[in-house]
């Protein structure tokens, strides 16, 4: 009768630790795929603002190149009074400066 009732009880702490293993188990590959979804999210976010990055960049120099080249122009072909030439070669100087 004792054997029976140890033999059960074995069983029944082997059923237990079984059951709590898978659990655990489930449990962390839940939590590995939340983490998984969240990495891959954090990486396409990132891939979305350098996208943007990228694209405003693009917009503010291509202004900026043809606004340098026209300062440029009337700097040199132009009989230009000595304020007017220093505030035109501020511009390009600040024109440059944004386009790096």
């Amino acid at each position: 009768m004792v054997g029976i009732l140890l033999i059960s009880v074995i069983v029944i702490i082997i059923v237990l630790g079984t059951m709590f293993y898978v659990f655990k188990r489930q449990q962390l590959e839940h939590s590995l795929e939340l983490e998984r979804n969240e990495n891959e999210r954090i990486k396409d976010m990132d891939e979305m603002k350098f996208q943007f990055f990228t694209s405003i960049s693009h917009e503010f120099r291509t202004p900026l190149t043809l606004i340098i080249s026209q300062i440029d122009l009337v700097i040199k072909e132009s009989a230009l009074s000595p304020l007017i030439y220093k505030r035109l070669i501020k511009v390009m100087h600040q024109s440059q400066h944004l386009n790096k």
